[in-house]
């Protein structure tokens, strides 16, 4: 808007001055020497080369201040690239000493209860108020074991103290607790001791399926592929032993091997007979 003022002004002045220029001779019928004399063709060009080097002007100057907010950004990106680089290996080397995401730094447990004086006598329930101090490494979702889900617990309260700046780009003041509502960002869950325990529905599906595949083969009469069978059924079983699979006492490797009767050859005959109500 002010530079269209100052062009209608100049537009003004040159027009003003060419009936002046006639006026103010040297006598001889010549201009003065403080006028200029143009057509409008020529005017009419010297605002538009005017112009253009206004426009021009312009786009060099948006064109740096864009330059440097590249730049300004640039830099942003590069030093956030340095830090997640480095969270990452301060994550990557916490990993090898700590699988989760928290640390337990600190827990207390103060309450109460009482013993009947007999098997006869009820007992009252155990009363206990915990505290439980966590560490969070990375902001990040992370579920922390807090509770057996057989106990009954109330009154859950948590309190929240975030690392801030010192000023110079570290975290390494802390802030005052402060409390925090359970809501989208803070949960309290249920979930199985173990993590891939399945439901009974999921348990009974698995179970009907591998029924299925025994009775689709219950009559197979051919030996060779009773064998072949036998042979997968053996190795599948292996697959999903368990790594560490239960020993009765009795049997070789347990804790009872060969201390019963016989020398450890075994139950005798007359024990291991088929009883004659069987027959």
């Amino acid at each position: 808007m002010a530079r269209s003022a100052a062009m209608a002004a100049l537009l003004m002045l040159a027009l003003l001055a060419v009936p002046a220029a006639s006026a103010d001779t040297g006598g001889h019928g010549q201009p003065a020497a403080h006028t200029v004399t143009m057509t409008l063709q020529e005017y009419t060009d010297l605002y538009k080369e005017a112009h253009l080097q206004e426009a021009r002007r312009s786009a060099d100057g948006e064109r740096e201040d864009l330059r440097q907010a590249f730049e300004r950004k640039k830099e942003g990106l590069e030093t956030e690239r340095a830090r997640l680089a480095e969270a990452a290996a301060r994550k990557s080397t916490r990993e090898r000493v700590l699988p989760g995401n928290w640390l337990l730094l600190n827990h207390s447990a103060a309450g109460f209860f009482r013993l009947g004086e007999n098997e006869h006598e009820e007992q009252s329930m155990a009363v206990f108020d915990f505290a439980i101090d966590f560490r969070i490494f990375d902001d990040a979702w992370t579920a922390i074991p807090l509770v057996d889900g057989r106990a009954i617990a109330s009154g859950w309260k948590v309190l929240k103290q975030e690392s801030v700046g010192d000023g110079n780009g570290n975290g390494s003041a802390l802030s005052e607790f402060r409390p925090v509502d359970l809501g989208p960002e803070m949960l309290l869950v249920l979930r199985p001791v173990e993590g891939d325990e399945k439901s009974k529905d999921e348990a009974e599906a698995e179970g009907f399926k591998l029924r299925a595949r025994f009775d689709v083969n219950k009559f197979v009469t051919s030996p060779a592929l009773i064998e072949k069978l036998l042979a997968e059924g053996e190795a599948e079983n292996k697959e999903y032993q368990h790594p560490a699979p239960y020993t009765p006492p009795t049997n070789f490797g347990g804790s009872k091997y060969m201390r019963y009767p016989n020398n450890g050859l075994g139950f005798s005959p007359e024990v291991c007979a088929i009883p004659p109500w069987i027959r």
